[in-house]
């Protein structure tokens, strides 16, 4: 009954984005596609509905580094959407990868440096399974296949509760060691946690990126700050089945996807906010 209302509801979404065309860029996020069923999580055959569904639909599927070497917005932004992963997890390199390579698509993994090699050992800390991080070898290797490795700071830890020069080493170091290890430039950033404020915003500018990432709902346009691009979230819904695959992403493709998280939030709480996006 769940997966019917579900499907349902996405269903509209779906039916209004073809009515009514949105302005912008869709930028989407995932973080582990693994079957842990997480909350975090996307399963990998339904990850690759999900981008077979793109390709079967003709839209490209870049990384924020193609968006900002070609220039924005992008030619026929319809038919274009922008992949990117957070966390850096060893499960983009062995899963989500060979499917995006396969398809010629190509995405931004978002590396929070300390973990390099490591574990998301933060994960623990919100309920979550502690996946492994990728390791030089993995971020090289994706690296020259065509992926895009960007910066999610150092240590994982929410930027807004730094103090500036905690904020100024968090963005520089993790610069560096990315632009070091991959002799590549860094120009990118997801905050982690998506947690932004004004004077996070500039020091990042200030730190010589070009662009962040934050985690809110709707599309991207060039006359928005570049510091501030909303990306839709694929793990905000737990996909089981193949239509279900097709609708979310369609949906987010058609920029509607927030109606149904905004939806499913004020009805009766069904929506809750994962652990990771409460602010402490």
């Amino acid at each position: 009954m769940v997966a019917v209302l579900k499907d349902a509801a996405l269903g509209v979404c779906v039916a209004v984005g073809r009515r009514v065309r949105m302005p912008g860029l869709p930028v989407l996020v995932y973080h582990s596609i693994d079957e842990s069923g997480s909350y975090m999580s996307t399963r990998p055959a339904m990850f690759r509905v999900q981008m077979q569904w793109l390709r079967d639909h003709e839209i490209r599927a870049i990384s924020m580094r193609q968006l900002f070497e070609k220039g924005t917005p992008p030619i026929a932004p319809e038919r274009t959407v922008v992949l990117t992963f957070d966390d850096g997890l060893a499960n983009f390199a062995e899963t989500a990868w060979p499917v995006l390579r396969e398809l010629s698509f190509s995405a931004t993994a978002y590396v929070p440096t300390a973990f390099i090699g490591g574990e998301a050992s933060w994960y623990a800390d919100h309920g979550l399974p502690r996946l492994p991080c990728m390791g030089w070898d993995a971020l090289r290797a994706v690296h020259r296949e065509g992926a895009d490795i960007q910066s999610h700071a150092c240590s994982h830890r929410d930027l807004t509760s730094l103090r500036p020069d905690e904020l100024r080493e968090e963005l520089l170091r993790s610069k560096a060691v990315l632009e070091n290890g991959l002799a590549d430039s860094v120009d990118h950033l997801a905050y982690p946690f998506g947690a932004e404020a004004p004077a996070v915003r500039r020091a990042t500018a200030e730190a010589g990126y070009r662009s962040a990432v934050v985690l809110g709902k709707g599309r991207w346009s060039p006359s928005m700050d570049p510091y501030g691009i909303p990306r839709d979230s694929l793990d905000r819904i737990d996909i089981r089945s193949g239509r279900t695959a097709r609708l979310s992403v369609e949906a987010c493709v058609r920029g509607t996807f927030g109606w149904y998280v905004e939806t499913k939030a004020a009805v009766r709480g069904l929506y809750a906010t994962p652990p990771h996006l409460r602010r402490r």
